[in-house]
């Protein structure tokens, strides 16, 4: 009997140390909490959840850093004719000598796909398009305004079913633009809604997340859909005549909110600006002769603080100072 009493005695003494220990432990897992980190309580608030990855959409839309050189500066600018380099990479076989290389275009795709689509896909598949619709609808408008660049450098696209399998089938052009039109009426609308609910929402809810020049106002935001939606119209207006003119009606229209006219859409980088960087310490980049040419015809003024020499192997560039020709590295 003893024996018993004894083991009975133990086991109390034990269950009583355990309790002890985890009472007094229990404050201990907020000690090693980061005090600098969002916690879930504070993601709710304010829907700071529904806007906290619009900031990286924003500043991926076209690169704030250096990765812009290979995303857009040696690609469509170069090709565009606005700005050229006096650098031959790659011994000079490189995009701006119609030689195509991989890495640049990975850079091009992976740019927009991985910090804007993926960031979208993290908002659709959380519900934020019901949970807040308002800052969804923002997501929606820099979704499009990153995608329709990738579809019209590369062409076919996975966009309609993003996401949604391991592999997806390409849209063609004309269904990822169709899907564009869809998306920013479904954000105008959303963002009209919002406005008419409490003009003072896009203040709590989205002023924080907004890095734009568009000052976190929803009517502002409202235009920029509508001034893409009038580019979009424009690039398909000689395949889609019919569906072009439909739509650019709808972006000019009054009671649709209006277009983008005192301010334009754009990102401050938040380190040196890239094309300060590309054109000064890494002198990769400088106007073109092309833009150069219109400038002096118009005699614009901005043309002796925009223009830098192209200093390429060419004596007869390097000596007059002209900007860089397309190609002639």
């Amino acid at each position: 009997m003893k024996f018993f009493i004894e083991k009975y005695k133990y086991s109390v003494l034990a269950l009583g140390c355990l309790l002890s220990v985890s009472s007094c432990t229990d404050y201990m897992q907020t000690l090693n909490q980061d005090e600098k980190l969002i916690t879930d309580e504070q993601l709710v608030q304010d829907a700071n959840e529904g806007g906290i990855l619009l900031p990286l959409m924003m500043n991926r839309i076209v690169a704030t850093t250096t990765a812009v050189q290979t995303q857009q500066n040696l690609q469509a600018e170069s090709y565009a004719g606005y700005l050229e380099t006096p650098t031959p990479f790659l011994n000079n076989e490189n995009t701006t000598t119609y030689f195509m290389v991989d890495g640049w275009n990975n850079t091009a795709w992976n740019t927009s796909t991985q910090n804007v689509m993926d960031q979208w896909l993290q908002m659709w598949k959380k519900g934020y398009e019901t949970k807040y619709p308002d800052l969804y609808a923002i997501a929606l408008i820099i979704k499009v305004a990153a995608a329709h660049r990738l579809v019209d450098t590369f062409g076919p696209y996975p966009y309609t079913k993003y996401g949604t399998a391991a592999q997806v089938a390409f849209d063609s052009e004309e269904e990822a633009y169709t899907a564009f039109f869809a998306e920013l009426d479904k954000a105008v609308t959303a963002l009209k809604a919002a406005e008419a609910a409490n003009p003072n929402a896009d203040k709590t809810r989205f002023a924080k997340w907004d890095k734009s020049s568009l000052l976190g106002e929803y009517t502002n935001w409202i235009k920029l859909a509508n001034t893409l939606r009038l580019r979009l119209a424009i690039r398909i207006s000689k395949v889609k005549p019919d569906l072009a003119k439909t739509e650019g009606e709808k972006a000019v229209a009054a009671e649709n909110g209006g277009l983008l006219t005192d301010i334009g859409f754009s990102v401050t980088p938040t380190t040196t600006n890239p094309y300060y960087t590309m054109a000064n310490a890494w002198s990769d980049t400088r106007l073109s002769a092309t833009v150069e040419t219109f400038l002096t015809g118009f005699s614009d003024p901005r043309l002796p603080a925009l223009r830098r020499a192209c200093n390429r192997p060419s004596r007869e560039w390097e000596d007059q100072g002209y900007s860089c020709r397309f190609g002639q590295a």
